[in-house]
């Protein structure tokens, strides 16, 4: 039986035993109160106020969750070596400087955009009340809003346009090929991922408790979703669920990530080295071992002297499918958490561990397989059961 129906056999169990977990992890929410005619003599009487759980239930919630993530790994093949290689998007070699600039170019516009954004903000500000200080606190629902979309969508239409002048879309995973399936596999990894993020959160929580350690109870944006108007609710909405997965994985995954895997290889995954006085001539990537594009024929007249062929021996085919499907499995690793470094550090501070994991998470599905569709499912299922959760239970 292969891994795909091996996995979705054991959701069914993830799934429900999770769903026990995770009632436990989630505190209950809040009992509308009924009105009743205080007892005599009672000074004054107190509203009911939602339970929180206790550290030994948060902490036994988490260690389920964790458990049921490491299963679900395991079943994946996470923890067979080298599962990381997947197939090549810029082989050894290849330019950088297209993705390199089309990278600062669209990592400066939406930071930009969120920077002029504040500044305006800040600049209205002080002049409605004489030069007091700014800061996020002075900012609306529908000013975040604002700041969590349009900064995103513009560069993202910037990126996307890059891509398609230098050619990217195919290499960094942006194609039609096969994607029921990256959606299914985007799906089966966005619970894996969750199961641990979750169960990592509760271990987490427990342990800045242990500390005294405070911090907001939730994200800014998850924050002024309560307080928004409908309208701004739905584009908070789309902006967390829609747009974040969207841009931040093509951006990240799709550029950094590969730009460092790329920078990180170098050259000596180009081709089997050859013997001392001989020239080999190597296919390019995207053909098939031992076919030679006509660009690359020599000219015609141009006559290649046959090397004696006790002197040599063509390189043995595994050695080029390693190539084309293969690679350095530690320049992917340390690919991965060089940009799971950068991603979680563009967050709050206090959710950094969290959103590191979920990073290395995003980064290990797309080195496997190549699709940046597997990414981007993930980090939106991963999105939406945290906003609904927000939304619904807290």
């Amino acid at each position: 039986m292969s891994i795909l129906p091996r996995i979705l056999l054991a959701l069914l169990l993830i799934t429900s035993a999770s769903s026990l977990a995770l009632a436990a992890a989630v505190p209950a929410p809040v009992p509308v109160p009924v009105p009743t005619p205080p007892p005599t003599l009672t000074p004054t009487t107190t509203a009911t106020q939602p339970e929180k759980p206790s550290g030994p239930a948060v902490i036994l919630a988490g260690v389920i969750l964790l458990g049921l993530g490491l299963l679900g790994a395991a079943l994946a093949g996470v923890f067979r070596p080298g599962s990381i290689a997947g197939p090549w998007r810029l082989p050894p070699g290849s330019p950088v400087f297209p993705i390199l600039l089309i990278l600062v170019i669209g990592g400066g516009c939406w930071i930009g955009g969120q920077v002029a954004f504040f500044a305006i903000r800040a600049y209205q500000h002080a002049r409605a009340t004489g030069g007091e200080h700014f800061s996020t606190e002075h900012l609306t629902a529908s000013d975040l809003a604002l700041v969590a979309t349009l900064p995103s969508l513009v560069a993202m239409l910037i990126v996307l346009a890059g891509d398609l002048m230098a050619g990217l879309w195919r290499p960094i995973g942006i194609t039609l090929a096969r994607l029921p399936r990256r959606i299914v596999t985007g799906v089966i990894g966005g619970v894996i991922a969750m199961l641990l993020i979750f169960g990592a959160s509760s271990l987490l929580g427990a342990f800045y408790d242990w500390i005294h350690f405070k911090h907001p109870s939730e994200h800014e944006m998850l924050a002024a979703m309560k307080e928004a108007s409908p309208i701004a609710k739905m584009i908070l909405v789309f902006g967390a669920c829609v747009m974040a997965p969207l841009f931040e994985e093509l951006l990240f995954r799709g550029h950094m990530q590969t730009l460092l895997v790329r920078l990180m290889s170098g050259r000596s995954a180009l081709a089997p080295p050859a013997p001392e006085g001989m020239t080999v001539i190597v296919p390019p990537f995207d053909a098939p071992p031992g076919i030679v594009r006509d660009s690359m024929l020599p000219p015609v007249g141009h006559v290649l002297p046959m090397p004696p062929p006790i002197e040599y021996e063509p390189p043995p085919r595994i050695e080029y499918a390693a190539l084309a499907s293969g690679g350095s499995v530690g320049a992917r690793w340390l690919a991965v958490i060089i940009t799971s470094i950068v991603f979680a550090l563009v967050h709050p501070l206090w959710t950094a561990p969290l959103i590191f994991l979920l990073s290395v998470c995003l980064g290990y599905a797309y080195e496997r397989t190549g699709s940046l569709w597997v990414p981007i499912v993930m980090h939106a299922l991963f999105n939406i059961s945290s906003t609904f959760l927000f939304l619904n239970f807290v």
